[in-house]
C-alpha cells in the first residue's frame, strides 16, 4: 500500500505499508518487487529470486516459439516463460522498454524471467520492427559451454542423423540430428523435415541459425530458419559492420545507424564492450588507417 502523509494543508513525502497488524492478531505481509535494471544485471544476480522488477530498455525479441521468448538487450540474453499475454504481445524482431515483474530462476541451465501473480504487459511498451535480430557468429564448443544460452547464434557445422531401431515392442525407429565439429556434439531441433532433405542430399556441412535452449540438461540449437548447406565457416571481418567485405566510411555510418535505432547490434559493437557508441565510430576509423 503506497500514499502520501498529509498535513492539512498538501500532501508531503511518500510512505510505503509493507506490512498490516489485524486487530484479531497476525500479518498481513506485502513483498515489494526488488528493481532490477537491465537483463545482465538480473543475470548478475548468480541464484534464483523470486518477485523482481526487470527495466528493459531497448531489448530485442530474438524468437517467440509460443512458449519461450527469446530476448537479447545490450548483448545479454533472457528467456521469458509463462508470462500470460506477451507470446501474443511480441513479434520476433519487436523492440521492448519498460517495466515487468516475475520471479527469475534457472531451469535446467537456462536463466528464465517466469510470470507470478503480480505480473502483467501494463509498463511494457512494445514496437514492432522489421529489422532482424543479428545473430551472434560463434562455435559449437562456445555454444556447448553455455556461452550463448538464450541468445541467437549462428555456426557452420557437420550434420549427423542418428537413427536408433529398438525392437521387442518397444520402438522400431528413432531418428534425431545432431551437429558436430570435432569432439562437440549437440543436438538440433526445431524443423526436422528441413534437416532430413539436407541429410537426404547428402549435405554434410550446414549452416544453422537458431536460439541455444536447454533440454536433458544440455545445450542444443532450436532453429529460427531454415539450415542451409554451408561452407567453412570464415570469421567476420573486424569492423566490416555492413557486410560488404570493406571496412571504409559506409561502415562509419553503419555505426551511427545502429545507435541512433539503439539496438545494440552485435555487429556494430566493434570494441566488443557490449555498447554501440561513439568509441565504436574510434575503432572502425583505427582500423581504417592500418
Amino acid at each position: 500500500i503506497t500514499g502520501l502523509i498529509y498535513d492539512g494543508d498538501s500532501y508531503g513525502m511518500e510512505i510505503v505499508i509493507t506490512a498490516i497488524t489485524l486487530a484479531g492478531g497476525g500479518e498481513i505481509v506485502s513483498n515489494p518487487a526488488t528493481p532490477v535494471a537491465s537483463i545482465e544485471a538480473l543475470l548478475a544476480l548468480g541464484s534464483d529470486k523470486t518477485n523482481v522488477e526487470l527495466t528493459l530498455t531497448n531489448a530485442k525479441v530474438l524468437f517467440n516459439d509460443g512458449n519461450n521468448i527469446y530476448v537479447r538487450e545490450n548483448g545479454k540474453a533472457l528467456c521469458f516463460y509463462q508470462i500470460n499475454g506477451l507470446k501474443d504481445a511480441v513479434k520476433d524482431n519487436s523492440i521492448v522498454n519498460g517495466k515487468i515483474i516475475g520471479d527469475y530462476v534457472v531451469f535446467n541451465l537456462m536463466p528464465e524471467l517466469k510470470g507470478n501473480k503480480d505480473t502483467n504487459l501494463d509498463a511494457l511498451n512494445i514496437e514492432d520492427s522489421e529489422e532482424e535480430a543479428v545473430p551472434v557468429f560463434t562455435t559449437l564448443a562456445d555454444v556447448a559451454q553455455g556461452k550463448n544460452v538464450c541468445d541467437l547464434v549462428k555456426t557452420v557445422a557437420t550434420l549427423v542423423r542418428e537413427v536408433t531401431y529398438k525392437e521387442d515392442g518397444v520402438t522400431v525407429s528413432s531418428t534425431k540430428y545432431y551437429l558436430e565439429d570435432g569432439d562437440v556434439k549437440l543436438v538440433v531441433v526445431n524443423n526436422s523435415k528441413n534437416l532430413k532433405t539436407l541429410a537426404d542430399e547428402g549435405v554434410t556441412l550446414i549452416t544453422v541459425t537458431g536460439v541455444v535452449n536447454t533440454a536433458n540438461g544440455a545445450f542444443q540449437i532450436k532453429l529460427t530458419k531454415n539450415a542451409e548447406a554451408g561452407s567453412e565457416q570464415e570469421e567476420p571481418i573486424k569492423g566490416d559492420v555492413n557486410g560488404d567485405k570493406v571496412v571504409d566510411v559506409a561502415d562509419i555510418s553503419a555505426v551511427i545507424s545502429v545507435m541512433a535505432l539503439g539496438n545494440n547490434d552485435p555487429k556494430a559493437d566493434v570494441n566488443g564492450d557490449k555498447l554501440v557508441d561513439v568509441a565504436d565510430i574510434s575503432a572502425v576509423i583505427s582500423i581504417m588507417a592500418q
